[in-house]
């Protein structure tokens, strides 16, 4: 057996690609609310839920509701932001259902205090309860501080405007950038060892190569911007019944209309996530031109609300029927750097080419931009390594001429060591699929991993990995395994573990009875989310793993008494 770690996070990361490919096309049979995840960004609920936890819910009436019970709902006093609290007292008037809230850690119920007060939560803003299992809600701690981070930078570079969507920009492209360093040394030709493959492909910015950068980069945001659009995309029906009754599912319904009559309605568009949103709404179906909006694009601010008026103009020569149509909201985070003009002219003719060709001219875009980024960033560190060498040369380096060793060769020198210093940062997760091992041995150590079961009992959360995984690799360790590639089967296979006996199963378990197709595309957007984390935190558990059996042997061969004569590339 071989252990090829890029076909194994390749895979994993075609299988998120895959959940949310077919979590999009399940949803078209139903009706779905957003994607319900959400991090945890204050401390009221300690110590239930944590800043930066992130959980999942699920969409509920208020009428399964009972007291004690966690709930989501959409602020009315803070522009529709989403507010976890507990449910303390439900209370019933005129006939309807009302919730009073608060937080475990607050002394007020959000209803009154010294805060501004809420109005108490009805079906109306009800958006769901956290998903749990034996009365424990389940959440993957701590993970999202980078997405608080993340939000609160945008929010601030935002707040000025067009001018802050600018700086708003650098998040996606040094994001992109982490991807593509990984995605150059993972996927880049195999010919010749990895140093010079880096030294090729970005160090050296060789112009001959510089086309094969720009491609990588060019694929990794089409992956991002492409799907990201599709994916976002937002639809409301509308029937218009000219003489008779329309269909009565539709969001928009009008009934009995007549010939020349003139109706007005509005549509609000929330914008529930962190980023600043370029929004474009055509009309399209049965009579499309019947409809007017006000506008065809704008912009939402994080956690915001936009309202646009439209109205129906039905002619004097309209035959009789039903007409059904939709409006169509179209939006994307990456749109912000065209004005919204542009926005309106690309898509107005044609809403489906035109979003997938506004979708290639912005990779295009961040693509050329992340490639100079990285040709600006590696000049920076040329010019201060020639500065560095050229202050070393005036006290220490004698000229050429007089019998010492040229600047020039002296900054080459110097630039290779950096770049030697660079690759070095990765050589412990390099070359593992060279060795051919037997799994017999990883697979009993990983068996560590069984252990999370008794400790979700005791409310254990996902960080317990980082005990189980150096464990597993001990284990392994004494069983023999003296390879790399052994070592961290073992490590893979024990997180794997623990991520299906705390996460993959307790959060399948709520929706096996009764599944609905808002149930099915909510569980398979949420295994996408979280087998994206485990990819993510791959490199750290790897690192864990190594650094663990590193010292083990370090130990070994340091107070052995006998020389150690086994094979090892640890």
């Amino acid at each position: 057996m071989e252990l090829d770690l890029k076909s194994l996070l390749g895979n994993l990361l075609l299988a998120v690609l895959i959940l949310l490919l077919v979590a999009r096309a399940v949803s078209f049979a139903g009706e779905v609310q957003p994607t319900p995840i959400s991090v945890v960004e204050s401390s009221s609920m300690e110590p239930t839920f944590s800043v930066g936890d992130l959980i999942f819910w699920r969409p509920t009436t208020i009428d399964n509701v009972r007291e004690g019970d966690i709930v989501v709902y959409s602020s009315q006093a803070r522009d529709g932001e989403l507010i976890v609290h507990r449910v303390v007292e439900i209370r019933d008037e005129n006939g309807e259902r009302e919730l009073i809230t608060q937080g475990d850690a607050n002394e007020y119920t959000d209803q009154r205090g010294p805060h501004y007060p809420e109005p108490p939560v009805t079906e109306e803003n009800l958006l769901g309860t956290p998903v749990s299992l034996a009365g424990s809600s389940i959440r993957v701690p701590r993970v999202g501080f980078l997405w608080i981070w993340t939000s609160a930078s945008i929010s601030g570079a935002i707040a000025g405007g067009m001018a802050g969507g600018g700086i708003a920009m650098l998040i996606p492209i040094l994001t992109a950038g982490i991807m593509i360093i990984l995605t150059i040394m993972f996927i880049s030709p195999e010919e010749g060892d990895e140093d010079e493959k880096i030294k090729r492909l970005i160090l050296e910015g060789e112009k001959s190569h510089i086309w094969q950068i720009f491609l990588i980069i060019f694929i990794v945001f089409a992956f991002i911007i492409v799907p990201s659009t599709w994916y976002g995309s937002e639809t409301v029906s509308m029937s218009i019944g000219v003489g008779e009754r329309a269909d009565e599912g539709a969001d928009h319904t009008y009934s009995f209309a007549s010939q020349g009559e003139h109706i007005p309605g509005n549509q609000t568009v929330e914008n529930p996530g962190h980023v600043l949103l370029t929004h474009h709404v055509n009309v399209k179906g049965e009579r499309s031109e019947w409809v007017t909006l006000n506008e065809n694009s704008f912009r939402t601010s994080p956690r915001s609300n936009h309202t646009i008026d439209f109205y129906v103009e039905i002619p004097e020569d309209a035959e009789s029927g039903t007409y059904n149509k939709e409006i169509v909201d179209h939006h994307s985070p990456f749109w912000v750097v065209y004005p919204q003009s542009f926005v309106v002219s690309v898509i107005e003719g044609s809403p489906g080419n035109g979003v997938l060709l506004l979708n290639m001219v912005t990779t295009l875009i961040f693509a050329l931009a992340t490639l100079l980024l990285m040709l600006f960033l590696s000049y920076l560190i040329d010019r201060f390594n020639s500065w560095r060498v050229y202050q070393e040369a005036k006290n220490t380096i004698k000229l050429k001429g007089k019998g010492g060793i040229s600047i020039g060769d002296r900054i080459a020198e110097n630039k290779k060591r950096f770049k030697k210093k660079v690759v070095a940062i990765f050589d412990w997760m390099r070359g593992v699929d060279v060795i051919d091992f037997d799994p017999e041995k990883p697979l009993y150590a990983s068996l560590v991993g069984l252990i999370a079961v008794p400790l979700h009992f005791l409310n254990a959360d996902l960080w317990t990995v980082f005990l189980l995984v150096p464990l597993a690799s001990a284990l392994a360790y004494h069983l023999g395994c003296r390879w790399r590639a052994e070592i961290f089967t073992s490590a893979l296979i024990s997180s794997g573990m623990v991520f299906m006996i705390l996460l993959f199963i307790p959060f399948s378990l709520p929706y096996l009875s009764n599944m609905t197709v808002t149930d099915l595309t909510i569980l398979l957007q949420s295994f996408a989310v979280i087998l994206l984390i485990y990819v993510i935190l791959v490199p750290l558990i790897l690192f864990v793993s190594y650094l663990t059996v590193f010292l083990i042997h370090g130990y070994k061969i340091n107070h052995s008494s006998h020389p150690v004569k086994e094979l090892s590339d640890i």
